[in-house]
Parts: C-alpha cells; structure tokens; sequence
C-alpha cells in the first residue's frame, strides 16, 4: 500500500471543503436565526461531526493508499481550521442582525404576554430579558466552552440597574479572545440604546392597548417625552401598585 502526502491544494481535499462549507452553512443557518441557550452547544456539536464527516470523506477519495499519520493529523487540523472560519462567517454575518432580531424577540413576548394574559411588569420585563439575551449570545463564539462575563455585564447593567458602565466603554469583553467577539460592547451599549429607542412607542401601544389606567397613561407619556428607556415604564409601573391584566 503506497505511503502518500497529500498537499492542501489536492482537489479532493478543496471539493471536501467545499462540500464541508455547504453543510455547514444550511445547519447554521436556522441556529443564527433564533439565538437561545442551545446555539453554542448545538454549533459545537455539528462543527465536530462535519468535520468528522469531511475527514473520511477525504480518506475515502484516497481509498487504497494509506495516508501518512502527519498527512492525517496535518489535513485534520486543516478540515477543522476551515470549518471554524466557515462559522465565524457566518456568526459574524448574522451579527449584523442582532438588531432584527431583538425586536423580533420582544415583540413576540408581548404578544404571547398578552395571550396568557400575564401581568404587565412581568411581561415588559421577560419581554427585555429574552431580546437582550440575543446579544449576550451573540456577542462572541462560543465554540470553546469557556466562560465568559457578556451576560452578567449586559444583564447588571440594562436589566438589574446596576452600575456597570466601564466594560461598556471597552472594545473587548473579559476572558474573551479578541478574536472571538462578534460585537464589542460598546457596540451592545449602542444597540441597546437604538433598541429601546425602537420598541418604545409599541411598548406605549402596548400597555395603553390593555386598558391601563389614566395615571399609568400619563406616567408613559411623561416618560417618552424625556425619551427614556423601557426599564423606567417598568418605575412607573411599579410606582402606580404593578397593575394587572
């Protein structure tokens, strides 16, 4: 059996990372559409069968030669390379419209709020919760498993009201490789700003909608006349007894 070393730019090798790049791209597709806790995990698990999967590929092309372990492990490092470049595309494609996405996701909540009839601080607030979780998830790859600080800062300083301004103000988030960030957090603290900007009249539609008392309707337009955030309706809500549906 012949002991070959096979140079990266053999075309079986290109068609294999090719097709790895296809495969890749219509699995991703649908976990960067709706970013939760299970994306990273999910991601990890696909990238490491794909390219599992493209690795025998490559070995089938070259049946009835047997590959030199360095060639093996060299062009397994390489498949595995490439695929995590293939997913750090696309997650910084969908990145781009973390945005969307947000607005997509509060929307949602309130909407299924109002089906289960829940109560209106609540709902504001799960509603904010789950829209900022998308950018906590898409602020960096994940495909190491290693802990990072992203949601504890965004969730302390936009959700809990805690001061926590000065990571925002940095380029890069703690225990994260810079090559790993998707969005930096001064750009979370921007887009959380346009975020809220956004979703504030439809959150004053929102709670008028439900037949708020005449205070609370006052409380928000005061509020959106000094053009602030989601989280002080849920002040003014809370100032006025927390009613509910």
């Amino acid at each position: 059996m012949q002991h070959i070393r096979i140079p990266s730019t053999n075309s079986h090798v290109i068609d294999t990372q090719e097709e790895l790049e296809r495969l890749l791209s219509k699995e991703l597709k649908p976990l960067f559409e709706n970013p939760n806790q299970d994306t990273w995990p999910s991601i990890r698990k696909l990238l490491a069968r794909n390219t599992e999967t493209a690795m025998l590929l490559v070995s089938y092309n070259f049946s009835g030669s047997e590959l030199e372990q360095e060639t093996r492990n060299r062009m397994q490092q390489e498949l595995g390379d490439f695929a995590r470049k293939v997913v750090k595309r696309k997650a910084s494609e969908a990145a781009e419209q973390v945005l969307h996405l947000m607005k997509v996701r509060y929307f949602s909540g309130l909407n299924d709020a109002a089906v289960k009839r829940k109560g209106m601080k609540r709902s504001l607030k799960d509603a904010s919760t789950e829209s900022l979780r998308i950018s906590s998830l898409m602020a960096a790859m994940q495909l190491d498993e290693k802990p990072n600080q992203i949601e504890e800062i965004l969730f302390s300083s936009f959700i809990n009201g805690k001061e926590c301004s000065k990571p925002l103000s940095l380029s890069t988030w703690p225990e994260v490789s810079p090559n790993d960030i998707l969005i930096t957090p001064m750009r979370c603290n921007s887009q959380w700003e346009l975020f809220q900007a956004d979703v504030l009249q439809a959150t004053k539609d929102f709670l008028q909608s439900k037949g708020v008392m005449y205070g609370l309707k006052q409380a928000i337009i005061a509020a959106a006349s000094l053009t602030v955030s989601i989280a002080s309706l849920l002040v003014a809500i809370a100032a006025l007894g927390g009613f509910y549906f």
